[in-house]
């Protein structure tokens, strides 16, 4: 890997960084600090009470949330960070580009403070290039809906949606969107309530319901790694164990191409890491014990 830095629990690359609260501080308090890939320093910007998730848009505008809040930070030149309150839920999701938030069923626009619309089901996630937001329909016959923010009325659908979408994850191909899925099936590997064995990958096409395999059961049990929408592939942790009930595991973070399906180890690992993916798709960050590292994603 090709730079470290001072380990934090949630990061931009190559912006910033919550360092953890001490478990003994009533106030539960996290010092955001700036991360600087050049010398691998990290200096302390502000202290936030009760902060948690900390997101970044393209432009490297920060937010972090608070008990109640989600807060814009403000970072002047030879002055401490100002937090600014946004009154919408902490739990917020910004889209790539800074213009928009979904919480809850709104989309709010952080240009004109409007709540521009409400829609019906449970947010999902943004397209990476701000334009489409997406979220499952409601009720037994679910359904992937996607609304156009230039023409915010009658939201597209594909679907329904296959029995196992909670072991889903929604990537966007150049094409549209794709349902990444990890099949479901029992394992003496397993070791999680929700998904015993999902061992291998595919990819659905919501459109016309085809099914796509991309990685088999021999991949070992694959975890999707959460990240900012990115176009054209999406990461993976694959984990392989040898001996009874998992005496030896390994981690193989992959990149798979979502245009042809390929899929190359980029870093391995004794166990899982939290993963980032710069704005521009050329690097990842992992926040191991000692440090974050940062990695080409460059062939």
């Amino acid at each position: 890997m090709s730079a470290r830095m001072s380990s934090s629990s949630c990061y931009v690359p190559g912006e910033a960084g919550l360092a953890p609260a001490d478990p003994q501080d009533p106030t539960q308090s996290v010092s955001l600090r700036r991360l600087r890939l050049t010398d691998a320093t990290a200096d302390e910007v502000v202290v936030i009470p009760f902060g948690q998730g900390l997101q970044g848009d393209s432009t490297g505008q920060l937010y972090v949330g608070n008990a109640d809040n989600l807060m814009r930070v403000d970072l002047a030149s030879g002055s401490p960070a100002a937090l600014v309150a946004i009154p919408i839920p902490p739990y917020s999701v910004l889209s790539p580009n800074g213009r928009w938030l979904a919480y809850d069923l709104h989309v709010w626009d952080l240009q004109s403070g409007a709540d521009l619309t409400a829609v019906e089901g449970p947010f999902i996630g943004w397209s990476p290039d701000s334009s489409l937001v997406y979220w499952s329909t409601p009720g037994s016959n679910r359904s992937l809906a996607v609304l156009s923010l230039a023409t915010p009325g009658q939201p597209q659908t594909y679907g329904p949606l296959p029995l196992n979408t909670p072991y889903a994850s929604v990537v966007w191909d150049p094409n549209g969107p794709l349902l990444a899925q990890r099949p479901f099936d029992w394992s003496i590997q397993g070791n999680s309530l929700s998904c015993f064995a999902c061992l291998g990958l595919s990819l659905q096409d919501p459109d016309t319901g085809t099914i796509r395999p991309v990685l088999d059961a021999s991949a070992g049990l694959i975890d999707i790694v959460s990240t900012p929408p990115v176009f054209g592939f999406m990461l993976v942790w694959a984990r392989t164990c040898l001996g009874l009930y998992n005496t030896v595991c390994s981690y193989s973070l992959m990149r798979v191409d979502l245009t042809d399906g390929t899929a190359r180890t980029v870093a391995v690992s004794a166990s899982e890491l939290p993963v980032a993916v710069s704005p521009d798709y050329q690097h990842i960050a992992l926040a191991a014990s000692g440090g974050i590292y940062i990695k080409s994603l460059a062939q």
